[in-house]
């Protein structure tokens, strides 16, 4: 049985966007690759590159703070930084078939300055007083069930690792 090295090849797809190089991305993508955000719930590979790929424009580069392959998808979490400075923060899963990426979720909403300006403004500390909740970002759930069925506030959001909640989620993801 043949063995990928599905951490590079999730590297190498974030470099396709730092490089401005689609065919970098291309090869490691399936024919039947789907697609999912909050904003594109299960669109097919000819529509992610019409909608995503353009961004590959005004990305600058991809720090990974977590890169871990769990079964057949590789976890990753990214801050980017845009070609104006703007940076973010976004956790993605890639699922894999063979040596190929056959779906993609991606979970939005980390604002990098928004979190810098609040920290100024609330302190550096991470916890809140008199709580051992962690105060955390909310971060938009992508999947492949529509979320506004069931909640009629909007999107579903999670904050990560507390609890579910209909939040408005006009954030930003690099697609």
């Amino acid at each position: 049985m043949a063995t990928f090295d599905r951490l590079q090849i999730a590297r190498d797809c974030y470099r396709a966007y730092e490089a401005g190089d689609r065919s970098l991305i291309e090869k490691h993508l399936a024919e039947d690759f789907t697609f999912y955000s909050p904003a594109d719930v299960g669109i097919d590979r000819a529509r992610y590159f019409e909608r995503c790929w353009p961004n590959a424009e005004r990305i600058k580069a991809f720090d990974f703070k977590r890169l871990v392959e769990a079964g057949d998808e590789v976890i990753v979490t990214y801050e980017s930084t845009k070609l104006d400075g703007h940076r973010f923060r976004n956790t993605e899963i890639l699922t894999f078939e063979g040596d190929k990426v056959c779906k993609v979720e991606v979970y939005f909403g980390w604002d990098l300055e928004w979190s810098l300006r609040r920290r100024r403004l609330f302190g550096a500390s991470s916890r809140r007083r008199g709580s051992n909740a962690r105060q955390v970002a909310p971060v938009c759930l992508s999947s492949p069930f529509n979320a506004s069925e069931k909640f009629s506030n909007g999107p579903l959001c999670v904050i990560l690792g507390v609890f579910l909640l209909p939040f408005d989620c006009n954030l930003e993801y690099p697609c």
